[in-house]
């Protein structure tokens, strides 16, 4: 890999720009890459019968893409397969549900080490390709039979990608996935001793938008708070104010009268 980069970059052009005809990393849009693989098993062929089928297309990160939609038969003069010349035909007939980022597709596959044969380039995310395809096994002997039992056909779907295509944005998450993420942030940050960090910080540090529930919950919180500390300054406050002590010249509120009874 560093050799191919030092060798790409002694080919710059008198900008300082490397060609992307010599760019051994450049990958135009408009060639076909292998999308994905779809697979199917000959042992229908043993016994001479039709099989048809939609086979689901997984790229290479095993993710379903598409389906593809394949018919084999087989073409024999005699009842028994071993001893006898076998042609078999292969029909692909068009591909379902392809990525949005799809502009054009062919199909390519080798029945048993035979020649490579390919399908039609077609466009469209549901591409009909209709290719009918003969292979000729020749005399299949008992090697050719147990390939046939055990060894797949790999159709490999290649595609060229659209240039302009933007990718579509993933969906918002839900209020009760980003209210987990979030609590699930304070209680790390908490774990690893460091500050308390409340749900608005962490959506300004992450930029996410703070649920209202949340939102509210926290406004609730924090007139609580406020509250609770205007209290404490008052009482603080009673405590610091002196005690007012009553003065000596004024006269007590129940004067005590002597009475004299004559």
């Amino acid at each position: 890999m560093q050799e191919m980069f030092e060798l790409s970059r002694n080919k710059t052009n008198i900008a300082g720009e490397t060609p992307y005809e010599l760019d051994p990393f450049y990958s135009s849009s408009l060639e076909h890459t292998t999308l994905g693989v779809a697979t199917v098993f000959l042992s229908s062929l043993c016994f001479l019968l039709e099989h048809e089928e939609r086979l689901p297309i997984f790229d290479f990160r095993a993710r379903e893409i598409g389906h593809l939609d394949v018919k084999i038969w087989p073409a024999s003069s005699k009842d028994k397969i071993i001893g006898s010349d076998l042609t078999v035909h292969v029909e692909i007939k068009a591909a379902k549900g392809l990525p949005a980022s799809v502009d054009s597709t062919f199909v390519k596959y080798s029945l048993l080490g035979q020649n490579e044969l390919r399908s039609k380039t077609k466009s469209g995310l549901n591409p009909s390709f209709q290719s009918n395809l003969s292979v000729s096994l020749g005399e299949i002997t008992e090697e050719t039979y147990k390939k046939l039992e055990s060894e797949p056909l790999c159709f490999e779907v290649c595609s060229s990608h659209k240039r302009h295509f933007v990718k579509p944005r993933p969906p918002k998450p839900r209020l009760s996935q980003q209210i987990r993420d979030i609590e699930g942030l304070i209680t790390r940050s908490n774990d690893k001793g460091l500050t308390e960090l409340s749900i608005s910080d962490l959506s300004m540090i992450l930029n996410i938008p703070v649920p209202k529930a949340v939102e509210k919950k926290e406004e609730k919180e924090d007139k609580k708070i406020q509250k609770e500390n205007i209290k404490n300054e008052l009482f603080e406050n009673k405590e610091e104010l002196p005690i007012k002590q009553p003065r000596s010249d004024t006269p007590t509120s129940t004067s005590s009268k002597t009475c004299l009874i004559l």
